[in-house]
C-alpha cells in the first residue's frame, strides 16, 4: 500500500510539471545586415541570438592604420535609457592552496575570489555566482587544514579593471561585452502566452513598425585614429523589435541527433529550432 501512495505522488508530480515556452523576438535594421555592420574603418559582427538577448558583439579594424576604442564613452541606449559597457570597479581575484599532511598523503585545499567594489554597470556578470562558489571552496579548505598535523599555505592575488581605451591594429578584432535586452516576455491581451503545441505559429503574436515598436535599441562606438582622441568620430546602429510570437516549447525546439564521425557509435543529441538568426532572440518563461 505504501509502495502505490509513493508511486500515485510520483506521477502527481510529473502531471503536475510546468510546461515551458518560448517567446521570439525578430528584431529589424538599416544599419545591420545579416549581424553586420560596417563603415570605412570598422566593422561589428554582432549575434543578438540568446536567451533574453544578446548585446555582445566583435569589433574589427578594417582600416589601415590602429583604431583607439575610446571604450568609457561606448554605450547601448534601450528606449532612451543609456547602459555604459566600460565598468570603473576593480575586481581582485585571489587563489591559494593550504597543503597538509595526514595519514601520510598530501591533501591540497583551497580557492577564493573577492571584488573589491560591488558596484558593475555590466548586467551579464558572472562575478556573483563564482565568487560564491569559489570562497566556499576556501571556507571548506580552512576547516579542513585545522585538523591537518601540518600545513602551509600559497596564495596569490591578481587586480583588474577595464581600460578606458582599447587599441586595435589593423585586420584584427576585439570583443565588446554588452547587456541583456529583456529580462521577461512582452504581454499582450490578444496574444496567448500558454499556447499549445498544435497552435504555435508565428501568427500568434504581434507586428511593429518603427514608431510603435515596443523596444528600440542604439548601440554607439566612440573612436579615432588619434591616440589622443583630437579627432574623435562616433559610429551609430540602431535596431527595433518589429515581431514577437509565442511558442510552446514542442514547437519551438527540436532535440536532433548528429554524429561526430561516420561511423554509428560517436553521436550526441542537441537542441535545435529552426528559427535561429544573429538578428533573432527568444526569451524562456514558464
Amino acid at each position: 500500500m505504501k509502495n502505490l501512495q509513493i508511486l500515485l505522488l510520483f506521477l502527481m508530480v510529473i502531471s503536475c510539471k510546468t510546461p515551458t515556452f518560448y517567446q521570439l523576438i525578430e528584431l529589424e535594421s538599416e544599419t545591420i545586415k545579416d549581424g553586420y555592420s560596417s563603415n570605412e574603418d570598422i566593422e561589428l559582427n554582432l549575434n543578438f541570438w540568446s536567451n533574453n538577448g544578446n548585446t555582445e558583439y566583435f569589433i574589427k579594424n578594417i582600416s589601415q592604420n590602429t583604431i583607439y576604442i575610446k571604450f568609457d564613452e561606448c554605450q547601448i541606449i534601450k528606449n532612451g535609457l543609456v547602459h555604459d559597457l566600460f565598468d570603473n570597479s576593480e575586481y581582485t581575484s585571489s587563489k591559494g592552496s593550504i597543503v597538509g599532511r595526514r595519514a601520510k598523503r598530501i591533501v591540497q585545499y583551497g580557492a577564493a575570489i573577492s571584488q573589491s567594489d560591488v558596484y558593475s554597470n555590466n548586467l551579464n556578470t558572472t562575478f556573483g555566482a563564482a565568487a560564491t562558489i569559489l570562497s566556499a571552496g576556501l571556507n571548506a579548505s580552512v576547516s579542513s587544514s585545522q585538523a591537518a598535523s601540518r600545513s602551509t599555505s600559497f596564495s596569490s592575488s591578481v587586480t583588474t579593471k577595464d581600460k578606458r581605451v582599447l587599441a586595435i591594429h589593423p585586420s584584427s578584432s576585439r570583443k565588446i561585452h554588452g547587456i541583456n535586452l529583456q529580462s521577461g516576455i512582452f504581454r499582450d491581451c490578444d496574444v496567448d502566452n500558454k499556447i499549445s503545441s498544435k497552435k504555435s505559429n508565428i501568427e500568434n503574436g504581434l507586428t511593429f513598425d518603427k514608431n510603435d515598436t515596443p523596444l528600440k535599441v542604439k548601440i554607439i562606438v566612440r573612436y579615432s585614429n588619434d591616440e589622443n582622441f583630437n579627432d574623435i568620430k562616433t559610429y551609430e546602429l540602431e535596431t527595433y523589435v518589429f515581431r514577437f510570437s509565442n511558442w510552446n516549447s514542442k514547437a519551438f525546439v527540436k532535440r536532433e541527433k548528429f554524429q561526430e564521425c561516420d561511423d554509428d557509435i560517436s553521436y550526441y543529441y542537441k537542441n535545435v529550432t529552426d528559427w535561429y538568426s544573429p538578428m533573432r532572440y527568444y526569451v524562456k518563461y514558464r
